[in-house]
């Protein structure tokens, strides 16, 4: 399951820093969860992505092959600060 988890995230990666305002991505992943966490610039940046025709092909793979669950949070960060924030590759 890692392998598999791994390689859709990777792919999702390659195809969303296609999109436009694309900001990047955070995951963390163990034996039995998996997370990651995606920064856009917008909701219409969300909505795009959510539309895109390839990323939903990949996460039909997942939600069939992979996910027992899954859920999706779409959130506004207020304020951020910090220091390095290991894994993650956000712009």
């Amino acid at each position: 399951m890692r392998q598999r988890y791994a390689s859709l995230a990777d792919r999702m990666l390659a195809l969303a820093r296609e999109q436009d305002r694309f900001l990047g991505r955070g995951a963390v992943l163990n034996e039995e969860l998996g997370v990651s966490v995606s920064y856009w610039r917008s909701l219409e940046a969300i909505e795009a992505w959510r539309n895109d025709a390839r990323h939903v092909a990949t996460k039909a793979i997942g939600r069939r092959d992979i996910y027992d669950t899954w859920q999706i949070r779409i959130c506004r960060v207020e304020r951020e600060y910090g220091n390095k924030v290991p894994g993650s590759d956000a712009a």
